[in-house]
């Protein structure tokens, strides 16, 4: 591991299960649609049918027996093509081909969502130039308890990372985690790097596998904003004869969900639905409102009040029509909607919901409008 130089610099679970799929002529992954599909206008819905054309990642190739890359992950933006302006919170990877070739030409690039394709054979060598520039990070909604100061309190309310450690993972890949092969427990702080040597055995199954951040604790989180790509080892149906017989053509499809909050209302900025679970609430309960039930917490995105009124939103107990929601001990009961200061019911817009569901937790949904 070494700190990155100046000229370095300058070169350029739940939401994100990585699926792989081999399947003759179209193979699928876990991660998203190209970088280059078309935004549609924001106020107009967006026809299923109308897409511009499928564009596989970039696929960085191995060239007499070795593909040396740099790979640098950083904020982003990508463009999705349903949402009319770039989309902001991503993490992705700037590449640099040291040793190899790219499909389009280009030894550099970056920006990209997927991340491009790392493609070597049975027998090659790979070397990953691995760097992290996650600092100045701007993303609300990027968070793990286990990184609060030592002897700090864990805070009521998440509050942002603004650097964050990185390691990589080459999942399937049949690779030694000695040394400085396919090590998971590495902690590689913002600022510095690590070369990475994956030797391919010579009789690793030829197909479709991937590679992404895998630092434990925020591998969910570092996936799904785009820390991941496609790893090719040989050819990615797998080498079927009935594929190279028939002259099938074989299609690297990677999809990944992404939750754009109010996407339609104008927002453009990826949201981290896997951020809720650690916010206790944005407003600890006075005393009191516990018992009578006028205590309003919320699980909501961190740029709900940005919203328009009617905008869903997808929360612990499901897509919500921009309601604010909560998860409550079912052993604290059901609560009675009395205000403090009154006999009656709280009017609508002060109550809470009925409960959704009762198991050993309640889900309460807050009518925020």
């Amino acid at each position: 591991m070494r700190k990155s130089s100046m000229s370095d610099a300058l070169h350029a679970d739940r939401w994100c299960r990585l699926l792989t799929l081999g399947i003759l002529a179209v193979l699928t992954a876990l991660a998203s649609f190209g970088t280059t599909a078309s935004a549609q206008s924001a106020d107009k819905k967006t026809d299923l049918a109308i897409r511009s054309e499928f564009r596989e990642p970039i696929v960085l190739t191995s060239k007499e027996g070795v593909l040396e890359v740099r790979l640098t992950a950083k904020q982003g933006q990508a463009t999705l093509d349903t949402v009319a302006t770039p989309v902001q919170n991503f993490l992705l990877f700037d590449y640099e081909v040291l040793r190899g070739t790219a499909s389009n030409g280009q030894k550099s690039g970056g920006n990209l969502y997927p991340a491009p394709t790392l493609q070597v054979f049975p027998g090659e060598r790979l070397i990953v130039h691995f760097e992290n520039s996650l600092s100045g990070l701007t993303i609300r909604d990027y968070f793990i308890p286990q990184y609060t100061a030592k002897d700090q309190p864990v805070p009521l309310y998440p509050e942002q990372m603004t650097s964050s450690p990185i390691n990589l993972h080459t999942h399937g890949a049949h690779i030694s985690p000695k040394g400085n092969a396919d090590n998971v427990m590495l902690h590689i702080p913002p600022g510095m790097s690590n070369t990475y040597t994956y030797d391919i055995p010579r009789n690793m199954p030829q197909g479709l596998y991937w590679y992404h951040c895998h630092l434990h604790g925020l591998t969910a989180a570092q996936v799904y904003e785009g820390l991941v790509g496609l790893l090719a080892v040989g050819r990615t149906d797998g080498n079927l004869p009935l594929v190279t017989e028939k002259h099938i053509p074989v299609r690297n499809m990677a999809l990944q969900y992404n939750f754009v909050f109010d996407r339609a209302g104008g927002l453009a900025q990826l949201n981290n639905l896997s951020w809720p679970q650690w916010v206790n609430t944005i407003i600890p309960p006075k005393a009191g409102e516990l018992e009578n039930g006028t205590y309003r917490p919320s699980l909501a995105p961190v740029n709900f009040n940005q919203s328009k009124l009617g905008t869903k939103y997808a929360s612990p107990s499901g897509m919500r029509d921009r309601f604010q929601s909560t998860i409550i001990a079912g052993s604290w009961g059901s609560f009675p909607a009395i205000s403090s200061n009154s006999q009656g019911p709280i009017p609508r817009r002060a109550a809470m919901c009925r409960p959704i569901h009762r198991s050993r937790i309640i889900s309460v949904m807050c009518n925020s409008r």
